[in-house]
């Protein structure tokens, strides 16, 4: 039989129960916030693979500026009827002149029923004075009361035309505030189409800064005669993850290194892809371009080296982005770029636009633009 301590003593075995169900507790804490840490990073980790890979899907569609030219109608609002405010005017005029009207009309009435059963001279005497009095009284309160209906009516009637007035001025201003923001928006689009160079900037930044990329990107575009020459400062290559991440059925991660050529590969593709999807959304949004020059320069060395570019024409832009990726896509467009025997991207001469041969630098518009997330 085990003895048991009275008082403040603690049996020695349950005590240690008690432990170990604490720490078997604490234990099974710990791994429940393990498995949640594994799904977060796996998550995170086939998140950046994915974002990676959707900028391959490529497509090229221009903006029908056409149909943009055309001039929104201004659509009338219907204007307000006022004339509820005669109908409250009259009803409170009425309102309180009611009780004064029918306090005399009442008295009145009793006057005439005291006149008609009165017998003695004296009340009788009485009675058609009060009477006459409160038929004049009477008489007065309705003078004074159409004298009142017809202060009301008149303000009633200049408070509708006041507010009626305010109501068409103010849609006389909308109308022509609609109308003025419609001619500078027709405007702005006829010197886009005319190759205006500042409304193409404008264009410009306003587009491609907005193109969706999961990391940060800085674009330098140079413009001269309606050619682009687009420089792409390519992400490093430690962007694209080096190991594949798989989650076992335990719960667990498990990670395998990618092979050189594998990581070299995605970093191709994700360049190729960047090229083509910044100058299909330039050639989507400006249409006086249907030539330009883009390069992609990488940061990755001492020095700033073009690792990939050439020409681009319009109509074989928009060809090539109906490839499957794009590697295919520059392919398409006989781009240049070189690499070694583990696809390692290597440096390449940036040639100058020959349009642009003997050109003054001055001349020749310069504007950089961020990508942020």
């Amino acid at each position: 039989m085990t003895k048991q301590t009275s008082g403040l003593g603690v049996n020695p075995v349950l005590r240690n129960q008690g432990d170990s169900n604490i720490v078997a507790e604490e234990h099974r804490f710990r791994y429940i916030d393990q498995e949640e840490r594994w799904r977060q990073e796996y998550k995170h980790r086939q998140t950046v693979e994915n974002s990676l890979a959707a900028l391959s899907k490529l497509h090229y569609e221009p903006v029908d500026y056409a149909a943009m030219m055309v001039r929104t109608p201004w659509k009338e609002r219907p204007l307000t009827d006022f004339s509820f405010l005669l109908t409250e005017a009259k009803e409170q005029v009425e309102k309180e002149y009611f009780f004064r009207v029918v306090k005399r009309v009442a008295f009145l009435i009793v006057l005439i029923v005291a006149l008609v059963i009165g017998a003695n001279a004296a009340v009788l005497w009485i009675t058609g004075v009060l009477g006459a009095a409160v038929a004049v009284s009477l008489y007065f309160v309705m003078q004074d009361k159409r004298l009142a209906l017809e202060k009301a009516t008149t303000e009633a009637q200049e408070e509708i035309e006041k507010r009626g007035a305010a109501e068409r001025a103010a849609q006389e201003k909308a109308k022509a505030a609609h109308e003025q923001r419609e001619e500078e928006r027709v405007a702005e689009i006829e010197q886009l189409l005319d190759g205006d160079l500042s409304a193409v900037i404008l264009k410009l930044d306003a587009v491609v800064s907005k193109i969706p990329l999961p990391f940060l990107l800085d674009v330098d575009i140079e413009i001269y005669q309606n050619i682009p020459r687009v420089r792409v400062w390519l992400p490093n290559r430690s962007i694209i993850p080096h190991t594949i991440c798989e989650m076992l059925p335990s719960g667990r991660l498990k990670y395998t290194e990618k092979e050189l050529l594998e990581v070299n590969r995605q970093y191709l593709e994700l360049c190729a892809s960047l090229l083509v999807k910044i100058m299909s959304e330039i050639y989507a949004h400006v249409p006086s371009f249907d030539r330009g020059y883009i390069y992609g320069i990488s940061k990755e060395e001492l020095q700033n080296h073009c690792i990939m570019g050439g020409s681009l024409e319009r109509e074989e832009l928009a060809a090539a982005c109906e490839a499957g990726s794009g590697l295919a896509a520059i392919q398409m467009l006989h781009m240049t770029f070189e690499s070694d025997t583990n696809l390692k991207l290597l440096p390449i001469e940036q040639i100058d636009p020959p349009e642009w041969e003997d050109v003054d630098r001055k001349d020749i518009r310069c504007i950089n633009i961020k990508i942020s997330q």
